[in-house]
């Protein structure tokens, strides 16, 4: 077995140095003939010089209309506005949320929002049991203010729903 290994090594070992032989001798053989820029490697590289400093004139130094804040909401990387529709980033966090799961949440809002809105105002009259003096029931003032975020996660849902998510 340690012959059938050695055997192995050594014959692997003189056929890389015949290769790297080969390799260096091909090297040599070929001549090297020397870059001459033409007239359309000059115009690429006078367009992207131009393009890369006027990117970096609108650094931190210079003024830019395109830096002005409210403008231009994007970040590089994640557009707000692709091809006249609104992407997921637009949501902030919940860009990571489907629209399926959005819509759900935006029913179980508007629900335990409209019921803290109608407990509050028709069922159990809070202001009647304040006028008696007794205590506002907090947990309908607090389920009401899932009303609007129902609203800002049906937006949420239309938007995920557009982008095919």
């Amino acid at each position: 077995m340690a012959g059938l290994a050695a055997g192995a090594h050594a014959g692997l070992a003189v056929a890389w140095r015949c290769r790297s032989q080969r390799q260096a001798a091909a090297k040599e053989s070929a001549p090297t003939k020397k870059y001459v820029e033409t007239v359309a490697d000059e115009r690429l590289f006078e367009q992207v010089y131009l393009q890369y400093t006027s990117e970096y004139l609108k650094g931190p130094l210079y003024w830019h209309p395109d830096k002005l804040q409210g403008w231009l909401p994007d970040y590089p990387g994640t557009p707000m506005i692709k091809e006249g529709k609104y992407t997921s980033h637009v949501i902030g966090n919940l860009k990571a949320f489907s629209s399926n799961e959005l819509a759900f949440l935006s029913m179980l809002f508007f629900g335990v929002g409209l019921y803290g809105n109608l407990q509050f105002n028709f069922y159990d009259p809070q202001w009647a049991k304040v006028d008696a003096g007794g205590f506002f029931n907090v947990s309908y003032i607090v389920e009401s203010f899932l009303l609007p975020i129902s609203f800002f996660m049906h937006i949420a849902c239309y938007i995920q729903r557009q982008n095919g998510k």
